[in-house]
C-alpha cells in the first residue's frame, strides 16, 4: 500500500519537474536579448554585471550563461571585467547544478585574475573551482584547490575569510568523506563548525551537526552520531529551510541504528510531494533509507523500486556522492534477488 501510494506521488512530482523544466526554458528563450552586451558599450561592463545578476534572480539562466560568454569574447573589456565575468558564469553555473561549465568558467576567471594579479578575484576562483569539483565527484582535485584558497587567507586574501572560509572547511570535509578519510573529514567540519559559531551563524551550526552525523554513521559510531542530532536540535527551532535535512539526518540515524520502522515512516513523510520544500537530493536519500528498510524486511520488489527511485532522483540533482551511495543500493539489491530457475523458463 505504501509503495502504491508513494509510487503515484512520485509520477505526480517528476511530471511537475518536466512542466518546470519547459517553463523556466522558454523564459529563458523569451529573455534572450543576444545584443544587449554590444549595446552596453565597453565603459558599462559594471551594469553589465548588474544585468547579469538580475537575469539570475529571475531564473533566466541561460541568458545569464551566453550574457558572461559575449562579456568574455569583447576585445574592449579589460582582464580584470573580464576575470569578475568569469567568476559571476561559474556561480550561474553551479546554480543550474552545470558542474562541468562552472568549472570551466572558474578556470577562466583564475587564469584571467592572475594574469592581472587580481589577487581577491584569484581566491574566490580557487573556491570555486574546489566547489565545482567537489560536484562533479573530484575529491583529489577538490582537495587541491580549497587547500590553496585556505592557505592564501593568512596574507593573500584574508578580507575572504570571514565569507568563505566556514564553507571551504566544509567543503573540504565533504571531500574527504568522499574518499572514505573519515577522520579528516571530521578535522575538517570541526574548524567549519568554529567558524560558524564564531560568526553566530545558525543554520549553518545546525548543517555542520547534520554532516558530522552522518560522518559518524558512517564510521559505525552511532552514540556521537546521534549526539550531534541533539546539538543540532539543542541551537533551538530549527530553520524552517533546513527541517528537511535535519528529518532526513533523523531517518539515516534510525536507519543505521536498526530502527527499520521508524526510519521507513520518517523517509516516507520525506517523500510526501505535498511538501514543496523537500529538495531532490533529499528525495534520493529518502529513497535510499526507504530501499534499505525494505531490503531488511526481504520486500525485494520495493525495495527495487525505491532503488530505482533513488537513482532517478540522485541523477537529476548530480552530485555523485549521492549517486556513488544509491548505486550501492541497487547492487545490494540486485544481490539479495534470486537468480531464476534453470525450470522457470519451461
Amino acid at each position: 500500500m505504501i509503495a502504491r501510494c508513494v509510487q503515484k506521488s512520485y509520477q505526480n512530482l517528476l511530471e511537475g519537474f518536466h512542466v518546470r523544466l519547459t517553463f523556466e526554458s522558454q523564459c529563458e528563450i523569451l529573455g534572450l536579448q543576444p545584443k544587449l552586451v554590444g549595446e552596453l558599450g565597453g565603459n558599462r561592463v559594471n551594469e553589465a554585471i548588474q544585468a547579469i545578476r538580475s537575469m539570475v534572480s529571475e531564473g533566466r539562466y541561460l541568458a545569464a550563461k551566453r550574457f558572461v560568454q559575449g562579456l568574455l569574447n569583447r576585445p574592449d573589456v579589460s582582464t580584470e571585467e573580464k576575470a569578475q565575468a568569469a567568476l559571476l558564469g561559474s556561480q550561474v553555473a553551479m546554480t543550474t547544478r552545470d558542474a562541468y561549465l562552472a568549472w570551466t568558467f572558474a578556470q577562466r576567471a583564475l587564469g584571467l585574475a592572475q594574469e592581472c594579479e587580481a589577487e581577491e578575484i584569484e581566491g574566490r576562483a580557487l573556491f570555486a573551482i574546489g566547489a565545482a569539483r567537489l560536484a562533479i565527484g573530484d575529491y583529489a582535485e577538490t582537495r587541491i584547490f580549497l587547500r590553496q584558497f585556505l592557505d592564501g587567507l593568512g596574507d593573500r586574501w584574508p578580507q575572504l575569510e570571514d565569507e568563505f572560509a566556514a564553507r571551504a572547511y566544509g567543503n573540504l570535509a565533504m571531500a574527504f568523506a568522499g574518499q572514505k578519510l573519515f577522520p579528516d573529514a571530521l578535522a575538517a567540519y570541526t574548524s567549519c563548525l568554529t567558524r560558524l559559531e564564531r560568526a553566530g551563524n545558525h543554520p549553518g551550526q545546525v548543517m555542520a551537526h547534520h554532516q558530522m552525523s552522518w560522518v559518524l554513521l558512517q564510521m559505525g559510531a552511532h552514540e556521537e552520531a546521534k549526539e550531534h542530532l541533539d546539538r543540532a536540535s539543542s541551537l533551538g527551532p530549527i530553520p524552517e529551510n533546513l527541517l528537511p535535512y535535519h528529518q532526513s539526518h533523523q531517518s539515516l540515524y534510525h536507519l543505521y541504528s536498526g530502527e527499520f520502522s521508524t526510519a521507513m515512516e520518517q523517509a516516507v513523510e520525506l517523500l510526501d510531494v505535498s511538501r514543496p520544500d523537500v529538495p531532490t537530493s533529499l528525495r534520493a536519500v529518502a529513497c535510499f533509507v526507504a530501499g534499505k528498510c525494505a531490503l531488511h524486511q526481504r520486500n525485494l520488489d520495493m525495495a527495487q523500486w525505491f532503488a530505482n527511485q533513488a537513482l532517478e532522483f540522485a541523477t537529476q540533482d548530480g552530485l555523485s556522492s549521492l549517486l556513488n551511495l544509491v548505486s550501492g543500493l541497487r547492487r545490494e539489491v540486485l544481490a539479495a534477488t534470486p537468480s531464476p530457475s534453470p525450470n522457470s523458463a519451461e
